[in-house]
């Protein structure tokens, strides 16, 4: 039979080679077979650590921005000025802290990001921490291709801010993160005292829809590429970007250098 011939021309092949040659040979095969071993396992190492770095990074992504977790946790925060462009603060931005600090933390934020609820007790800190001194304005910025109640829940927290109850609001969503859902919102406007039926109407009607738009397109045009995405403002109106849910002590790098500017 044919495979039975070659078979045996195999054999007679390596019979007749001399022991040197054996020896070359097998050990050109064995850095052969080394060598793809290696490839292979470099392959799956570098596309673990591509998705180590998608996975571990935050949220992104509203409207027409498409990116894909891009904030999260930050450690190496670059505390250099960067040139950014933000609307003017006003009396119908959500403040918290003294609305005349010298330094303000404009803070664009999701209520469904998981990113986000952990930033929020570092930025209650720095509040406690730099009392008198800086001062937190929340703006919108739901990733609607992450989050499906990300604009209900903001559009929400602005008809809570109708009736006095922004802040009580938005702690309250952070806090039941996993209980966000269309009949949630007027339940906890019942538990904070709210008129039911104004903050039904609000939400019904779409009133805020446009403010949570502006907010959203605001961030993109700041740099936002995820969230929370917040940017520490001078006296002067420096910024520095802080991307991600970055460690307390970053945010104290660039608040300190935003103190001390000149």
């Amino acid at each position: 039979m044919e495979n039975n011939q070659e078979q045996k021309g195999s054999r007679e092949f390596l019979g007749g080679m001399s022991s040197k040659a054996s020896f070359i040979l097998g050990l050109a095969v064995g850095i052969a077979v080394l060598s793809l071993t290696g490839f292979i396992t470099l392959l799956i190492t570098s596309n673990n650590g591509t998705n180590e770095k998608v996975a571990g990074v935050s949220d992104t992504a509203t409207n027409t921005n498409t990116n894909t977790n891009k904030a999260a946790v930050n450690s190496n925060t670059n505390t250099a000025p960067v040139q950014v462009k933000l609307a003017a603060i006003t009396d119908q931005d959500h403040i918290r802290g003294d609305k005349n600090a010298s330094v303000t933390l404009v803070e664009f934020s999701d209520f469904q990001c998981p990113y986000c609820s952990r930033v929020e007790p570092t930025l209650e800190a720095l509040l406690d921490k730099y009392e008198g001194k800086i001062r937190l304005v929340y703006k919108h910025f739901p990733l609607t291709s992450l989050h499906d109640q990300a604009v209900p829940a903001a559009e929400a927290s602005e008809c809570a801010a109708d009736q006095g109850k922004f802040w009580e609001f938005h702690d309250a969503l952070y806090n039941n993160q996993s209980k966000l859902a269309e009949g949630y919102y007027s339940e906890l406007a019942s538990e904070l005292g709210l008129n039911k039926s104004k903050f039904d109407e609000c939400l019904s009607s779409g009133k805020y829809k446009q403010k949570v738009t502006d907010n959203s397109t605001e961030a993109q045009a700041a740099g936002a590429q995820g969230t929370p995405y917040t940017i520490v403002i001078d006296a002067k109106g420096k910024t520095v970007p802080v991307n991600g849910a970055a460690p307390q002590a970053n945010f104290e790098t660039v608040i300190d250098q935003a103190l001390a500017a000149k």
